[in-house]
């Protein structure tokens, strides 16, 4: 996953067990899946988590580039960006070097969704991960 850095206003939003719980969040996270071929093609699949007014949260989809396990953004983030979230191949169920590196710079978790598996790589370069339900 590539991101150019562009002045946005990101938003520190505490995402832990009950916010994974969501109905936005996992929706967001099903349709990026489904949306990577349900991890069966080397490629990848990302979106920007939005706070919404009213405080649910949107899926910003970015443009598919259908790159071999890669996915790219250019341009400015949105405003009110609380997460990046895309996925990878069965698998590679870890966030790359890179992904935690974008969750470092931007200062917002990069989440990766696999088949079973949502990991987060927090800003603070820590790595969870929880069970996809």
């Amino acid at each position: 996953m590539h991101v150019l850095l562009a002045v946005a206003l990101t938003i520190a939003y505490p995402f832990n067990g009950k916010t994974m719980e969501r109905q936005d969040i996992k929706a967001c996270f099903e349709h990026l899946f489904a949306a990577a071929y349900f991890g069966k093609a080397p490629v990848e699949r990302a979106a920007f988590l939005v706070l919404q007014d009213g405080g649910s949260l949107a899926c910003h989809d970015w443009p598919p580039t259908f790159s071999f396990k890669s996915e790219r953004w250019d341009g400015p983030i949105p405003d009110g960006t609380v997460a990046i979230a895309h996925t990878h191949p069965a698998r590679l169920r870890q966030p790359s070097r890179d992904d935690i590196a974008a969750a470092e710079q931007l200062g917002i978790p990069v989440f990766v969704v696999t088949e079973g598996w949502i990991a987060m790589a927090a800003p603070d370069s820590t790595v969870t991960f929880a069970t996809r339900k």
